[in-house]
């Protein structure tokens, strides 16, 4: 542990705007399934092994609870995103698929052990992106399938109330040029999209775009930006986007071989790098290795042995 500490020191202590001071770490049990969402120091995975679940790992590394994924009839179901609040609630959502071959789309709500508290039916609209915003709702990035055969333009984000009732839709379709829907991740190293809880509202992350969106509670936009890449690049790929408490955006981008933490900066519209986080992927594995997610206004990141390391936000 104190060649750790000694590492994490050496990696922090660089000049300018550099990772913050390095508060603790975790060694968490052997996560099962695909590592999908780090928030508000919780840990969400989508185990499809055997009957799909959704495992939650706590702050402590420890698996706290896991819930089954299943409608009655149900004959598989294919997660898409899953959501934690600071109190635990978790909305995973997917498509059910039944024997006779109906689709459903759904969001499951768990806020316990044992069946879901609810689950939302948001059919024709597919939950592609999910988020649980700090004012108590549930907001959806997606698309409406139907109203693409039909050549109609559709809000792509909906928010709902934890009883399921669907209150707003905002942003159309059309106002994003590009064929492939801007919920959907791209291939081959373009970039992952998401969507995020931020300070009073929801922030999106396009990757098709490469653009950043807020609304605010209310629905109503606050802005739309098209960062540029960092360090004079001419081109990168988003792999993971956090927001902490503060209302900072922070993205882990791929430039080529190297990778490089950066914060979003509006004014500049550019992805700002912060100092000592630059490395290159063939070279010596710095301690802390990759974004994981967030925990309040500190950064999870991933270590090279499998442990979890908390950090204050840069300065």
């Amino acid at each position: 542990m104190l060649g750790l500490l000694v590492g994490l020191c050496a990696w922090t202590q660089v000049p300018g705007r550099r990772l913050g001071q390095f508060t603790r770490s975790v060694v968490p049990d052997r996560i099962a399934g695909a590592e999908l969402r780090c928030e508000n120091g919780f840990i969400a995975v989508f185990d499809l092994n055997d009957s799909p679940r959704v495992l939650v790992y706590g702050r402590t590394g420890l698996l706290e609870r896991a819930h089954d994924l299943a409608l009655p009839d149900t004959l598989r179901f294919s997660p898409n995103d899953v959501s934690v609040s600071a109190n635990g609630l978790v909305a995973a959502a997917g498509s059910a698929v039944s024997a006779e071959g109906a689709v459903a789309s759904v969001i499951f709500l768990f806020q316990k052990p044992g069946p879901p508290t609810r689950v939302i039916r948001t059919n024709p609209f597919d939950p592609i992106r999910v988020a649980l915003s700090r004012d108590g709702h549930l907001w959806v990035f997606g698309r409406d399938p139907q109203a693409e055969k039909r050549r109609e333009d559709y809000p792509v984000f909906q928010r709902y109330t934890l009883d399921g009732r669907l209150t707003g839709q905002f942003v159309m379709r059309s106002t994003f040029p590009s064929r492939t829907h801007p919920a959907m991740h791209v291939g081959r190293n373009g970039g992952v999209s998401c969507l995020r809880a931020v300070r009073q509202g929801i922030g999106a992350y396009t990757a098709v775009e490469r653009e950043w969106i807020e609304l605010d509670g209310g629905g109503s936009l606050v802005g739309r930006w098209k960062p540029r890449p960092p360090l004079g690049a001419s081109d990168c790929s988003v792999e993971r986007v956090a927001v902490t408490d503060s209302g900072s955006v922070y993205a882990q981008i791929l430039l080529g071989s190297r990778r490089v933490l950066c914060r979003l900066d509006r004014s500049g519209e550019v992805w700002e790098p912060i100092d000592g986080t630059d490395y290159e992927l063939k070279g010596p594995i710095p301690v802390a290795t990759q974004l994981f997610g967030v925990d309040g206004d500190q950064l999870v990141y991933r270590g090279p042995t499998r442990e979890l390391l908390w950090f204050n936000e840069p300065r």
